[in-house]
């Protein structure tokens, strides 16, 4: 067996399809599809129903996939021991933050960092969806809520504040407005009250 094949079966299995796999792993679906083939003649075990648009695992194929997702994972901690144990600032890291922060806050000051550090290569990706750290998909992720998973190291960075605000002449119109709507209430309860 190729173990490089699995990397593509993985791929697939999580996507349920050959062009999503084949956008995960930036290559073209027909690479997707032999290779998963390949892997299936290999191990002599049909891993995948096929239909015209969609891949759905079979009960062996799950079995697989599971043991396939703890070898991911297990390559994945490999690398992350060997960046730790690297001298010197450098190569990618990649930050997940909400749109927001990354666009308004995050950005500039990032430039200043890579200025500091030529070797240092960042990624800023503005999503809001949960980006998983085990499986590498960032190294960073900045949260607006605490993390469920206690595998992960967090720290809190600070505290963002929410309000409401308002000119003075939007306030005094509203106001008014107000005004005008209790009394005309009152005036109608009234009417009805006295017609009763």
């Amino acid at each position: 067996m190729n173990w490089n094949d699995l990397r593509y079966f993985i791929a697939l299995a999580k996507s349920g399809s050959l062009s999503a796999a084949a956008r995960l792993l930036k290559t073209e679906h027909t690479t997707v599809s032999r290779r998963v083939a390949v892997l299936e003649a290999d191990l002599g075990v049909r891993l995948f129903e096929r239909n015209a648009r969609h891949y759905r695992l079979t009960p062996e194929g799950e079995q697989i996939a599971d043991l396939a997702l703890r070898l991911e994972d297990q390559a994945i901690d490999i690398q992350r021991v060997a960046s730790g144990r690297r001298t010197g600032v450098g190569g990618m890291v990649r930050i997940s933050a909400p749109p927001a922060l990354a666009s308004h806050f995050l950005a500039e000051r990032l430039n200043a960092l890579l200025a500091s550090f030529a070797e240092l290569e960042i990624e800023l990706i503005a999503a809001n969806d949960l980006i998983s750290l085990a499986r590498g998909e960032a190294d960073i992720a900045i949260r607006m809520r605490r993390p469920e998973d206690d595998a992960i190291v967090t720290r809190k960075v600070g505290e963002v504040a929410f309000g409401l605000y308002a000119s003075r002449a939007y306030l005094s119109r509203v106001r008014g407005n107000a005004g005008a709507s209790s009394a005309m209430i009152k005036a109608s309860t009234a009417r009805r009250s006295s017609s009763g």
